[in-house]
């Protein structure tokens, strides 16, 4: 798998993730459901922003290398 279908794919899974995270909103409010945001979703976002731009990265150096070593 490339690198680009990789980054497509985990971005493509984390919008579908936060629509289903949306939905539970109004449904289950609760002292669980804050302790799991503030644990587990809030810092999720940061995390696979910065994992998509080092896939970014990682394919502008694979790229580079692959034009200058043939």
């Amino acid at each position: 798998m490339s690198l680009a279908v990789s980054s497509t794919q985990l971005n493509d899974a984390m919008d579908a993730l936060k629509v289903h995270w949306d939905r539970t909103i109004p449904l289950w409010r609760d002292i669980v459901r804050t302790d799991f945001e503030e644990n587990y979703w809030e810092p999720l976002q940061p995390q696979v922003e910065g994992a998509l731009k080092a896939i970014d990265q990682m394919m502008q150096v694979l790229g580079k290398m692959r034009r200058e070593c043939g």
